[in-house]
This record gives C-alpha cells, sequence and structure tokens, in this order.
C-alpha cells in the first residue's frame, strides 16, 4: 500500500488515474463523473452506524427529527 486517503473523491481519482482500487459505500457512487468500473461484491458487507448522546432531552431539532427517521427504518 502506497497511498491512503479517507476523502471519497480522491480515492475515486486516484482508481480513475490507475493507482489502485477501492471499496466504497453504494451511496458515493452514485452519479458520479469519474470513469471508473463499479462492480459490486460477491458477498454483501453491511456496516453498523451507531448513534450517542448525552442526554436525549437535550438535542438540537436535527437530532430528533434524525432519530424519528431511524424508528422508521
Amino acid at each position: 500500500m502506497r497511498f491512503t486517503t479517507w476523502d471519497d473523491y480522491a480515492i475515486m481519482s486516484m482508481v480513475e488515474a490507475g493507482l489502485g482500487i477501492s471499496i466504497l459505500p453504494n451511496l458515493v457512487l452514485q452519479r458520479i463523473p469519474y470513469h471508473i468500473e463499479i462492480k459490486r461484491l460477491e458477498i454483501p458487507t453491511y456496516r453498523k452506524i451507531g448513534l450517542a448522546m448525552l442526554d436525549k432531552k437535550r438535542i438540537s431539532a436535527a437530532t430528533k427529527e434524525f432519530l424519528k427517521y431511524l424508528d422508521r427504518l
């Protein structure tokens, strides 16, 4: 491994330049301007995302709406 980065767009630019391959989330790969080949993994991979807060009574309105959205999933 010679190059590493956390920026999705830098990763796709590097792949486009022929500097390697990457595994990226499907959402990042929607409507991209890069000329890269996108393949699905043979065995789908998922990750869990957690949410931590100090006091549920003092969260922002945006966080409250996000929690409502999560309840619908």
